[in-house]
């Protein structure tokens, strides 16, 4: 048996959350970004205005892509580190 204290089970469950709703939010910016990619190749755009506007949401959602994934990675490897600790610690 693992000794868990109360701060190592809210650390692995908190970390779960977190990396579900970063992923989530990873897949939406990443899907919009595709989206809007797709627009700006396939579309004439008629306005300089739009063009712009397109444009701009399309790297917005890339960077959104980009800091959700990183984000997620970060607290993922976190909580397997956390994981590891635990199971390095002496069995009781």
């Amino acid at each position: 048996m693992y000794h868990l204290t109360e701060s190592d089970i809210d650390g692995i469950a908190a970390g779960g959350d977190f990396v579900n709703l970063f992923l989530a939010f990873f897949g939406i910016c990443f899907g919009s970004f595709v989206s809007l990619g797709g627009i700006l190749l396939s579309t004439p755009v008629d306005s300089s205005k739009k063009y712009a506007v397109i444009v701009a949401l399309t790297v917005l959602s890339l960077i959104g892509a980009l800091v959700f994934g990183i984000l997620g990675c970060v607290v993922y490897r976190g909580q397997k580190k956390k994981i590891a600790d635990i199971k390095k610690s002496p069995v009781s």
